[in-house]
This record gives structure tokens, C-alpha cells and sequence, in this order.
């Protein structure tokens, strides 16, 4: 089975999870995940092995969460709060 995913391993995106953010934070993708258990949904895990630290870490990002522009995800962000 093939699933497209909106992001690949390694590509740099913004996350927003929760309305108490002040501004969207900068991730890297690390690993997808597919989990069946969980009504299909695709799952993404940042890149661990991020030595400068300019990355946050997250683990079960959910893709409706994640922005490929800052703008968009401070868009999304401002319309939460």
C-alpha cells in the first residue's frame, strides 16, 4: 500500500498545538508514522539527531497541526485564540 504523506523525512515545517502558543514553532520531520489503531491517521515525530538545537522536539504531531509557512501557521494560530 502506498500513502502519500504532506511531508517527507527532512523537510522543515511549523507546528501549532495548542491556542496558549505564541508563536508557531520551527520542526524538522524525522519520522512518519501510519497507525491503523487509531481511525488511519498519519503521525509525524520530529528529527531527533538535531545537533545546533535550532529544533523543538515533538512525537505524535498530527498533520492537520503542521504548516508549511510560518504565515499560514500564525494564521491558524491567531484564529484559535
Amino acid at each position: 500500500m502506498l500513502i502519500n504523506t504532506r511531508f517527507k523525512i527532512g523537510d522543515e515545517c511549523y507546528y501549532v498545538y495548542t491556542k496558549k502558543q505564541r508563536y508557531p514553532f520551527l520542526v524538522k520531520i524525522g519520522r512518519v508514522t501510519f497507525d491503523s489503531s487509531r481511525k488511519n491517521k498519519i503521525m509525524y515525530d520530529t528529527d531527533f539527531n538535531d545537533d545546533d538545537g535550532s529544533f523543538s522536539m515533538y512525537v505524535g504531531m498530527p498533520e492537520k497541526n503542521l504548516f508549511e509557512t510560518y504565515e499560514e501557521a500564525e494564521k491558524y494560530l491567531q484564529s484559535i485564540q
